[in-house]
């Protein structure tokens, strides 16, 4: 599931950031590019392309998860708002304010 999620994470920034790509290993560079170390640094791990344990694999997803909720949160009515705070709260994640 940390694999799937920080695949189609990526894909949602790419279409936020209006990247156009030929292969998904693109895609992932292209947004890792236009989002920064950060992202780059979690999604390499969530991907396994960085070795890490389950533990830390699974949260550098959910950090793709809040990052993308924080970068797309304007795009997002009352109900898509209340579900992703609820995921982020069972998540864990609290820095991130939906309004």
């Amino acid at each position: 599931m940390r694999g799937l999620l920080a695949v189609r994470l990526a894909t949602i920034l790419a279409v936020h950031h209006r990247l156009l790509y030929d292969t998904e290993n693109r895609l992932w560079d292209l947004v890792a590019e236009a989002e920064g170390p950060q992202w780059s640094a979690a999604q390499d791990l969530a991907l396994g392309v960085t070795p890490g344990t389950g533990g830390a694999a699974d949260r550098a997803a959910l950090d793709l998860y809040a990052a993308t909720a924080r970068r797309t949160r304007e795009l997002l009515d009352a109900e898509q708002s209340a579900v992703v705070r609820l995921a982020l709260e069972t998540a864990g994640i609290r820095q991130l304010p939906l309004t």
